[in-house]
């Protein structure tokens, strides 16, 4: 982390005022929402405002929002295409600091967006990205573990042809010993808390 002093805490309007000037005035990849420029906020007003929205966006379901919600939640579709591609929009540095910052957050839902975009890290970052991979795969919290396996296998292990599967894993920096290492990491999480063993020998790269 690059940002070590005690961070501000938004109010929503000025969350929204904050991605408002951020807003380049066009529509977003999905077609529907804005579009917004993340790249002259700091990680923390990132972090801000991806905890603002998804708290908005939920609200919305939940059918008890106000009309600041709504206004936030439109921009939850193009913060997650934003995450994405998170490093050529920010930065090396601002990524690893935004994605730690969620992380090691108190609240599960901030850790569970890390987990589900800690593989925009090891791209750029690979020691670093895979170790706090690992973490977020032994959370204590199921669904921040859950959100961190899923991101691991969605692409790479939801084919039968290995080539398909190596060439996913390079697109988020990895190779088969690095999955051998989150898959180990996660099985072992799981063997823990019903007190197994599971044998890993013979695990090969196909």
């Amino acid at each position: 982390m690059t940002e070590q002093t005690p961070q501000p805490t938004y109010r929503l309007d000025e969350i929204e005022a904050m991605l408002s000037m951020a807003t380049t005035g066009e529509i977003g990849p999905d077609n529907v929402s804005p579009a917004i420029d993340v790249s002259q906020l700091t990680a923390h007003e990132i972090v801000s405002a991806v905890r603002a929205v998804d708290a908005a966006e939920h609200r919305v379901r939940q059918e008890r929002a106000g009309e600041v919600d709504r206004r936030l939640a439109a921009y939850s579709r193009d913060i997650e295409l934003t995450f994405e591609e998170l490093p050529s929009c920010i930065g090396v540095e601002k990524t690893r600091d935004g994605i730690t910052l969620l992380a090691g957050s108190q609240s599960p839902r901030d850790r569970s967006y890390a987990a589900h975009n800690v593989n925009t890290l090891t791209v750029v970052d690979h020691d670093y990205g895979l170790e706090l991979w690992k973490r977020l795969l032994e959370d204590d919290n199921p669904m921040v573990a859950h959100a961190a396996w899923h991101t691991a296998t969605y692409f790479s292990l939801d084919t039968l042809n290995p080539e398909h599967a190596k060439r996913s894993l390079a697109e988020d920096g990895l190779t088969w010993g690095d999955m051998a290492d989150l898959v180990r990491t996660y099985v072992q999480r799981l063997e823990k808390l019903r007190g197994g063993v599971f044998d890993f020998n013979g695990y090969e790269d196909p």
